[in-house]
């Protein structure tokens, strides 16, 4: 399985994410539809960015929980 994670500042422009994730899996031989799923930081889960650069790109999003 091949999945993306993801960081970004606040406010991060869809467009930004969408791009950073399609040149990662090109620049390591991989197709976008090999990809499974977008997985960012369970504080970045009110970030819209993520979630509509997951709905661009056709993938779920989900949110690991970072260690306290």
């Amino acid at each position: 399985m091949i999945a993306a994670g993801l960081g970004c500042r606040a406010g991060c422009p869809v467009a930004d994410i969408v791009a950073a994730v399609r040149r990662a899996a090109a620049e390591n031989g991989v197709a976008i539809t090999e990809v499974r799923a977008l997985y960012s930081a369970d504080f970045k889960a009110s970030e819209p960015g993520l979630r509509r650069a997951a709905d661009a790109l056709g993938k779920p999003l989900l949110f690991l929980s970072t260690p306290t």
